[in-house]
Parts: C-alpha cells; sequence; structure tokens
C-alpha cells in the first residue's frame, strides 16, 4: 500500500502565499493499483502531441522528454510509467491488491494536473533542444494546443452510454489574484520540504469549481473568463477507434485540444483532466470491473498516465523550476478543490503527467543560437560543487567585446556578474567568483558577450 502526506492549508501574510504544515502520514489501500494491471507496454520515447518537431515560432513542450534529456536517458524514466484510474466520487468500487485476493474499495483519484513554465531551463537547454523556439519570461505567449494521452476503456454492452472527458486550462502570474495560478510552500519543517532535501519547497496550483449545479464543474475558477478555457469532449464507442494514436503499439487514446490561449508575459499555465461516467451505478456496490479483467470493464473508465524519475524514488526539486503535477483525491477532507502537488507523494509513481503544450511565440527567439562554444576551447569551473567560491577559467579562439560572467539563478535572474570588457583571443582567463552569501541550490554560469554566450551548470552548497 502507497501513503500520501495530506497536510493542511494555513494562510500566511507574507507575499499573498500560503504555507502547507504536514499532517500524519495516512494509509490507504485504495492507493494501490491491482499488482497484475500494469500490463502495458513501456510508451517509448517519442513526442506524441506532434508528428515531428516543430522549431521556430511554434513548438511542443513535453515534460517527460525533457526530463528524460535532462539525465542523458540515465534515468529511464520512459521505463517508469503508471497509469491510474479517474472517477469522480468515491462511490466506485475497483480492485486493488493481488489478482487472488483483491480488495474492493473507492476509486481515489478525482482529477490530475500538469503545470507549464516555458521558461523552464529544462526546455531550453541548447545541447537537447537546438533552435527550438525559447521563451522568456519578457515574452507574451499563445497556447495553441493541448495534447493529452489516456486509455479509455468501455462495456461494448453498452454502446448508448457516452461519457465525458472534461480538460481545462489557466494561466496566472503567480500571485494568487482572484481565483487565477497561485503559489503554496511547505516551509522548512515540513516533511515534504526535507524529502526533497530544500528549506522552502514552492508549487503552483489553481482552484476547481466542484460545485455540482455549475456549468463549469470540473473548470478552473478564474478572475475573469479571459483566464480559462475549459473543454467538455464526448467518449463514445467510436472514440476507442477514431481517437488512437496512429502506429503507436501501446493503444493510447487521446485527445488534442485548440486552446488558443493568450498568456501574458512572466505568467506559468495549468491544464487539469476529469473522468465523468455517463452511466449510473449503485453506490459503494458496484465495481469497475472484475480483478484481472480491466480489458472487459462493467462501466467505462479513464485511465491517466504518469512517470516518476527514479524508481521508488523523490522527484528532483530545483528552486524555479515550475513545471510540475498534481492529483485530485476524491471526498478528501481539508484540500477541498485543490490539486496535491505531486512532490507532496509518499508513493512517487505520479511525479510527471503526460500532458502536452503547443506554444507559438513569433517574436521569440531560439535555443542555442547565439551560444559561443566553438569559439571556447576550454571552460573550467572548480569546483562544483562550490561552498564559498569558484574558479571560472576559459580560453578564446576569437577574441570577445564585452565579455563578463554571470551567475544566473533558474529562473534568469543575474546573482552576480564579473566584468571582462574586451579579451583578446589566445587569451586565457582565470577568475575566481564568490559565490558566499548565495542560497543553496542549482545556478547557471553563463560567460557572456557581444558575440554570444555560453552557460555551464554550478551547484552551490
Amino acid at each position: 500500500m502507497k501513503n500520501l502526506l495530506i497536510l493542511f492549508l494555513v494562510m500566511c501574510t507574507v507575499s499573498l502565499q500560503a504555507q502547507y504544515t504536514p499532517g500524519t502520514v495516512v494509509t490507504n489501500e485504495s492507493n494501490d493499483l491491482e499488482l497484475s494491471d500494469q500490463v502495458h507496454p513501456t510508451p517509448g520515447k517519442i513526442t506524441l502531441g506532434s508528428s515531428e518537431k516543430t522549431r521556430g515560432p511554434a513548438r511542443w513542450y513535453d515534460i517527460v522528454d525533457a526530463v528524460d534529456k535532462y539525465f542523458l536517458g540515465a534515468i529511464n524514466v520512459y521505463g517508469n510509467a503508471s497509469y491510474n484510474t479517474l472517477w469522480t466520487d468515491t462511490t466506485m468500487l475497483a480492485p486493488y491488491g493481488s489478482v487472488t485476493s483483491p480488495t474492493y474499495s473507492g476509486v481515489w483519484v478525482k482529477s490530475v494536473a500538469s503545470y507549464f513554465d516555458p521558461v523552464d531551463l529544462r526546455y531550453n537547454d541548447a545541447a537537447q533542444y537546438p533552435n527550438e523556439t525559447a521563451i522568456t519570461n519578457s515574452d507574451p505567449y499563445t497556447i495553441d494546443s493541448l495534447f493529452i494521452p489516456f486509455l479509455y476503456y468501455r462495456n461494448m454492452a453498452k454502446a448508448g452510454v457516452v461519457d465525458t472527458l472534461i480538460v481545462s486550462v489557466i494561466y496566472g502570474d503567480g500571485l494568487g489574484s482572484g481565483n487565477d495560478l497561485d503559489i503554496r510552500y511547505y516551509g522548512p519543517t515540513s516533511q515534504t520540504a526535507m524529502n526533497h532535501s530544500t528549506d522552502t519547497l514552492r508549487v503552483l496550483h489553481g482552484f476547481m469549481d466542484l460545485n455540482p449545479s455549475s456549468t463549469n464543474q470540473y473548470g478552473y475558477l478564474a478572475s475573469t473568463p479571459s483566464k480559462v478555457r475549459t473543454f467538455r469532449v464526448p467518449l463514445t464507442a467510436a472514440s476507442l477507434n477514431d481517437t488512437v494514436i496512429s502506429g503507436s503499439a501501446v493503444g493510447f487514446n487521446y485527445v488534442q485540444l485548440p486552446v488558443n490561449l493568450n498568456v501574458p508575459a512572466g505568467n506559468k499555465v495549468a491544464a487539469s483532466m476529469v473522468f465523468k461516467s455517463g452511466d449510473t451505478w449503485t453506490p459503494n456496490a458496484d465495481t469497475l470491473y472484475i480483478s484481472g479483467n480491466r480489458d472487459n470493464p462493467n462501466y467505462n473508465n479513464v485511465r491517466f498516465i504518469a512517470f516518476e524519475e527514479v524508481t521508488g524514488g523523490h522527484q528532483l526539486y530545483t528552486k524555479g523550476y515550475w513545471t510540475q503535477s498534481g492529483l485530485m483525491r476524491n471526498d478528501t477532507s481539508g484540500w477541498q478543490n485543490r490539486h496535491i502537488p505531486c512532490f507532496a507523494f509518499n508513493n512517487t509513481s505520479y511525479e510527471h503527467q503526460w500532458f502536452q503544450w503547443k506554444v507559438e511565440c513569433p517574436g521569440c527567439g531560439l535555443v542555442g543560437t547565439d551560444d559561443i562554444a566553438s569559439n571556447i576551447s576550454q571552460l573550467t569551473i572548480y569546483p562544483n560543487p562550490a561552498s564559498s567560491n569558484t574558479t571560472v577559467s576559459f580560453e578564446l579562439k576569437e577574441p570577445l567585446h564585452n565579455a563578463k560572467i554571470e551567475i544566473l539563478n533558474l529562473n534568469g535572474a543575474v546573482i552576480s556578474s564579473t566584468n571582462f570588457g574586451f579579451v583578446e583571443s589566445n587569451q586565457a582567463i582565470e577568475k575566481e567568483i564568490s559565490t558566499a552569501g548565495i542560497a543553496s541550490g542549482m545556478y547557471f554560469i553563463q560567460l557572456n558577450a557581444d558575440e554570444g554566450k555560453r552557460t555551464e551548470k554550478i551547484v552551490i552548497q
């Protein structure tokens, strides 16, 4: 059985943020999938949202691909696929545990959410995404489309039942105005922060409309209608065949939605997905399917797809990365209409929900177009990790004008800068850079000049 940290919301008056403080660890048997239920093959290292990479002003963003490339394929993130069922309440039972002695209990996931931040440096690594669109915090952009793969199962004897997949998309600046995306954090004494070896762990989330009489039920609540798009996609018997990824041996279904949401510079985006059954059932008595027979269900259902970075391990948390995921528990106390960030789970199977974003930014530059790596015969940073100081050395093949060494945080803000001015070709430079007083974490050291720039990672302890 897998555990979930149940945390209670305590409002904080600082910077319109709120802190989550840890409560008890609750064990829930419905957090476990049926052990034999992992029958689908590994999804494979593919970009599902597009048949080919889209360069220039439009681009598909895929966090699973970006995480895999960030770790240079070493963690096999595509081999860590996880599937679980969506249902709008706990009154539908499903089998958990072993096939021979299953336990039937309520489906526990109501909704999944994915948060998108195009400035995330995992999307903007010149070695992994050269010449792709590069969005900065100064660039407005448009969410053109959203692509979500999932697994859809139907009881073929109920051909007339029409289910609904509800997808909602919202943007916000993280300041918590109205009901838009805002920031919550886990303080230094919380188990969640300690699990990720950080003093403070910050997450984004929005608020969903769970009012059963609302026309926007299961959509995001927004301060203005222009900030949100909500789609209700009918799922019928035909959906089993007409929304299957072409050429996929896995058999994923999918939706690709024309979001057309204009996002102001510096804002982030979230999307959620809910499955609403068109059938009727006897609460707390009927079962989704019989143990070992998921492919022949009693009731139609959808399973979402998620990945973890390392099997059984917590995902990497780096300050400034807002690309995160979340789950909404069914009938959970204390969380109301908010998604629980996946950083808070002891069960680590649901770290990255597989949502993909097609984004347009005609005025944006391209990743890596101003890299000057070819002009540098050597660039060394030592020690790395650094504590009080580090030394940067490099040698140039060609001269640089207005050269400087900068330390940047993960949001691209300059923490410190050392100017060199004009640097002649074939000149060796070695400079000690102070890192004292800089908070622990991952940063970037950037050699910046009129001719371009070169960026390397540095860890400060």
